[in-house]
């Protein structure tokens, strides 16, 4: 018997399929991503590592806006605005979310808080993009912020 894709599993695949990739030094490092989530990317130079961890980060995304109520974008007439999609994904939501030991810091009230701040921030436009990490690097030296 086979097993049927989910709502969100076709959501974010519809998502993935539009992914934009783009080179970055001469290297084989590159950054993958989707123009419905720009907040969302994946620098990487294992091409299989970087699909699969793009994955795990629009289903973090769309599921979190999804608890929250947060707005997701149409994609392939797949409208979380529609009430029984938002019903029938709000229970996957809730059968799906399990903490697994190594990320229970990530449920903290004091991350969550850190989380919505975030969102804020992206909502209202409070953003950088950079070029490359050479700008981002300098942009974090000029803040203090150089790891």
């Amino acid at each position: 018997m086979a097993v049927r894709p989910s709502v969100i599993q076709h959501y974010i695949l519809g998502a993935m399929r539009r992914a934009e990739i783009e080179q970055h030094g001469k290297h084989g490092t590159f950054w993958i991503g989707t123009p419905f989530f720009e907040t969302v990317g994946i620098l990487s130079d294992d091409p299989a590592q970087a699909l699969a961890d793009l994955y795990r980060s629009l289903e973090h995304v769309v599921l979190a806006r999804l608890q929250h109520g947060g707005h997701l974008p149409v994609i392939d007439d797949i409208d979380f605005s529609d009430a029984d999609i938002r019903l029938y994904a709000a229970h996957h939501v809730r059968v799906s979310h399990v903490v697994q030991p190594d990320q229970a810091w990530f449920e903290t009230p004091e991350w969550r808080a850190k989380e919505r701040e975030a969102d804020a921030e992206i909502e209202a436009g409070d953003t950088e993009f950079f070029a490359d990490e050479v700008a981002l690097d300098r942009a974090l030296e000029m803040h203090g912020n150089a790891g």
